[in-house]
């Protein structure tokens, strides 16, 4: 159990080599949600607000509407170019604290585990 977190470590380095950088930006937004991976989440979002068009019917079902009105939102500000991972971040701080809780959690229980194998 607790090689778990180094598997863990090792998969997400794989699939950020190998297959990340061609996911869809929706695509980016769900799995870093679903996975718990901070990077991923951001990276999404930042890919959104860096192009041109607008977000289609299908990526704001993917990623939530409150979320779409949010992104719109910052680009529409003046001055979000200047900020934009720590825009990001205040506006989807609920998201990434849940990221962060998880992972705590992940890290508590694999710690404990380990304890436990150790005092065996």
């Amino acid at each position: 159990m607790w090689k778990w977190l180094e598997m863990r470590e090792f998969a997400i380095e794989i699939l950020n080599a190998k297959f990340c950088k061609n996911w869809a930006s929706a695509t980016s937004i769900q799995f870093g949600r679903q996975y718990f991976i901070a990077n991923w989440l951001l990276s999404g979002y930042k890919k959104l607000l860096a192009r041109r068009e607008g977000l289609s019917d299908a990526e704001v079902m993917e990623i939530g509407p409150l979320e779409s009105v949010r992104l719109m939102r910052m680009r529409e500000s003046p001055y979000y170019a200047d900020y934009v991972e720590l825009e990001i971040k205040k506006l989807f701080k609920d998201e990434f604290e849940t990221i962060a809780a998880r992972l705590k959690d992940l890290l508590d229980s694999t710690n404990n585990n380990s304890d436990e194998e150790d005092g065996s």
